[in-house]
């Protein structure tokens, strides 16, 4: 009789399929290290599927469900859900999964059905699931599964790269001439990098605060506890990076980074606004640029990008003033391209809540399809194919 158990994990299905035996196994075990050798090795794992991120997203009241799908004995994909209560129950969310490894694309529609299963098995209420950023089906598969477009919380659909690939010196060639100045003038006037530790996250902590006051956003992490949680989750794998421009000693300007598999993720920036003139900002991106080229990494993701901004450049349009205004253009000019990144959608286990949602939330929901089918799929697979 097959074993009731992989690792820490416990099977809730198995069945033969066309193209072997599939069996899927759920675990709560944060710290499974083995689930990242798998992510890297799809080719399309990203750090919001990674076993730190979900370790360090426990300090923030998130509970971890970990999904591994097995073909043949085999593991070939999974997801990590995390949840988390609510007044309305179990709410919860898989960021960047999916994932499959290449070889076991045949399991597409199978883990599309055990994400559903999990969500009943688990008494969840809502999961919202947005695919990797180079998906490779499953945001296709989820509408027939009753996965809805998702009106209730905001994602990233575009993001902004930098391909390393060439060498740091096509890097630098790609910045704007105005760019590669100020990076000089930040130099002159005496602004140095260092690499900061865990006893710098406070300071780097207020300068993100700041930050998300002027572009009046809400700050994410939230707390310096939880920076510290996410920098004892992440550092033991240098999977995490602080850099601080400083003046005189003094730090002005700080960045953590997120390491993943082949990319490099600019995650959080802070600034202050006393020294903007000497352009910490550029010379800061520019070290980081540098040093993720110089350890060997392909890609640097700035993790955001306005989706009319990535729309109008990869049809090649012109962009509006507004968006020639706006707050993405500082990473713009620092060389790179942009890419459309797969919706999130939402799924009810519960049948009429599904309908209540399908009926309350019609207008918008509809409104959201048209913009998804007018900047649509041309866009994603043109830019997704870099």
């Amino acid at each position: 009789m097959p074993s009731e158990r992989f690792g820490d994990a416990v099977r809730i299905d198995e069945r033969s399929l066309p193209r072997g035996r599939a069996a899927t196994w759920v675990s709560e075990n944060p710290t499974d290290r083995s689930w990242d050798d798998l992510l890297r090795r799809s080719g399309v794992g990203q750090f919001q599927q990674s076993a730190f991120w979900m370790q360090a997203k426990q300090g923030q009241g998130w509970n971890p469900i970990r999904a591994i799908v097995t073909l043949d004995g085999e593991p070939a994909g999974g997801f990590q859900i995390l949840w988390r209560k609510s007044m309305l129950g179990r709410l919860a969310y898989v960021s960047k999964g999916p994932v499959l490894l290449p070889a076991a694309a045949c399991l597409a529609d199978y883990v599309v059905e055990m994400l559903r299963a999990v969500s009943r098995t688990s008494g969840l209420r809502m999961l919202i699931v947005q695919p990797p950023d180079l998906d490779r089906g499953f945001a296709s598969r989820l509408p027939a599964a009753g996965f809805l477009s998702n009106v209730l919380y905001g994602f990233n659909t575009a993001t902004w790269l930098v391909d390393l690939r060439n060498g740091f010196s096509a890097v630098e060639a790609a910045m704007s001439r105005s760019t590669r100045k100020k990076i000089r003038h930040a130099a002159r006037e005496g602004i140095t990098i260092r690499e900061g530790g865990r006893d710098d996250l406070e300071t780097f902590f207020r300068m993100m605060l700041t930050t998300c006051a002027r572009q009046r956003v809400k700050p994410q992490p939230s707390s310096a506890d939880e920076l510290r949680a996410l920098w004892d989750a992440a550092y033991p794998g240098h999977f995490i990076r602080l850099t601080l421009a400083e003046l005189a000693g003094e730090p002005v300007a700080g960045l953590v980074s997120l390491i993943f598999a082949n990319t490099v993720t600019f995650w959080k920036k802070g600034w202050t606004t006393e020294e903007g003139s000497l352009r910490p900002n550029d010379l800061l991106m520019y070290e980081a640029l540098k040093w993720s080229e110089a350890a060997g990494h392909q890609f640097c993701d700035y993790s955001a990008l306005d989706r009319s901004i990535a729309i109008a450049l990869i049809e090649g349009k012109p962009l509006s003033a507004e968006q020639e205004k706006s707050r993405h253009m500082f990473n713009i000019r620092l060389g790179g391209f942009p890419r459309v990144v797969p919706e999130s959608r939402v799924y009810f286990p519960n049948p009429f809540v599904r309908r209540a949602y399908r009926i309350i939330c019609a207008r918008a929901i509809a409104r959201l399809e048209r913009t998804e089918s007018m900047s649509g799929s041309s866009a994603m697979s043109t830019i997704n194919a870099r």
